[in-house]
């Protein structure tokens, strides 16, 4: 009877030794007066108003971080969801090649790519005077060098080049994992009403990819304002603090065993970055879900009505631009209501105007695939027929 909290056991007490109990006692620490030897002393609040009042290199580091994440999560997200796209077409070839090759940046080693980014942007060597391959390259073209990691205003965008480099195939894949997840008669019926393929990215998968967007908005804020390795190694921190995150500062705290501080520099973090989350769910939160079923039957009853009928045009689904008219008005029968109509644009059947099961792969109005057949308005009338009274 308690097999279930024996297996569970393992996790809460992890959990509990490791990250419950080291918040708890930072956050006891962080009204502590504290270098690591002796008893600490409490001093209440002098931590936090030293940090948000006094401490300009605090400030720094925040502001460096909202710039690295201006600078990194728009375009990188930006680019997953359009590669997503792009390499979730059915014509595309080589599918798993393009999918291993962004891949592979996120797949390899830290310290060891962004100590080959560093060779790659490096300045002249005092020494050697050499410059690395990129400004090699500017010097063959008879353009200016410049300073990749030792100027304040080309070090942060390097440095958020080489993680949009670094990690955006994680993206990528997420995206990709949910584009596959949004049913392909949305995207069938708003090509029968004349949409475009830009406008179905914008009104069709942007909105139903909210919620993967939300989710990595969360995650990369989280990774900029806790990120130490890859500033430490490309440039220190420097020039003169300008790409020193929240991360790296916590070190200052350490090596000069400046605890207390350290830990309501911590506590502060956790608080930034816990509202900074809270208002990106809230801005981004989805308006339309996948499994909406009723919506989905509103976007694939409205061509398949105007095309059976030819009668005045069905409002368009939000977000969609209003329907051509159809070439070839054919009649409806009087027997097929929009219920009706709803079962034959979702290929259902086993309604009592099909007296034969309709085949999913055979749903009437659609193209399956890009040179698919497309049932018409005559294959309707020809294989559902109404009921003799």
């Amino acid at each position: 009877m308690h097999m279930p909290y024996v297996f569970v056991a393992p996790f809460f007490l992890l959990f509990a030794g490791f990250t419950l109990y080291p918040v708890l006692y930072a956050l006891v620490l962080s009204v502590t007066y504290w270098h690591g030897v002796g008893t600490p002393r409490f001093i209440g609040w002098g931590n936090y108003t030293f940090l948000l009042l006094t401490d300009d290199e605090f400030w720094q580091s925040i502001g460096n971080a909202a710039t690295l994440w201006l600078l990194v999560v728009p375009a990188q997200t930006l680019l997953a969801v359009t590669g997503a796209v792009v390499l979730s077409a059915p014509a595309l070839r080589l599918r798993w090649l393009w999918r291993t090759a962004f891949l592979i940046p996120f797949a390899t080693q830290l310290v060891a790519m962004a100590q080959v980014w560093k060779d790659l942007f490096s300045s002249a060597d005092p020494e050697s005077g050499l410059d690395g391959p990129v400004n090699t390259l500017l010097h063959t073209l008879h353009l200016p060098t410049i300073g990749w990691l030792t100027t304040e205003e080309w070090a942060k965008p390097t440095l958020a080049l080489f993680l949009i480099w670094k990690t955006s195939g994680l993206a990528l894949v997420l995206m990709m994992a949910a584009v596959r997840h949004i049913p392909r008669e949305l995207y069938e019926a708003a090509a029968l009403d004349g949409v475009g393929p830009l406008t179905q990215f914008r009104r069709v998968t942007v909105p139903l990819l909210r919620r993967p967007i939300a989710f990595w908005v969360v995650a990369a804020t989280l990774t900029i304002f806790q990120m130490f390795a890859e500033p430490y190694v490309l440039t220190g921190g420097g020039p003169y603090g300008a790409t020193t995150t929240p991360g790296l500062f916590l070190r200052a705290y350490i090596t000069n065993s400046d605890l207390g501080a350290g830990a309501a520099n911590s506590i502060l973090l956790i608080v930034l970055v816990f509202v900074l989350s809270l208002l990106a769910l809230r801005l981004l939160r989805p308006g339309m879900d996948l499994g909406a079923s009723s919506a989905n039957a509103l976007i694939l009853a409205a061509p398949c009505r105007r095309l059976l009928s030819g009668s005045s045009p069905v409002p368009a689904p939000a977000g969609l631009p209003p329907a051509r008219p159809p070439r070839r008005i054919i009649p409806l029968p009087p027997c097929l209501d929009d219920r009706v109509i709803r079962d034959v644009a979702h290929g259902l059947g086993g309604s009592t105007a099909e007296p034969r099961p309709m085949d999913r792969n055979r749903t009437a109005f659609y193209r399956r695939g890009p040179r698919g057949p497309t049932f018409s308005a005559r294959w309707i009338q020809e294989h559902v027929h109404c009921p003799r009274v």
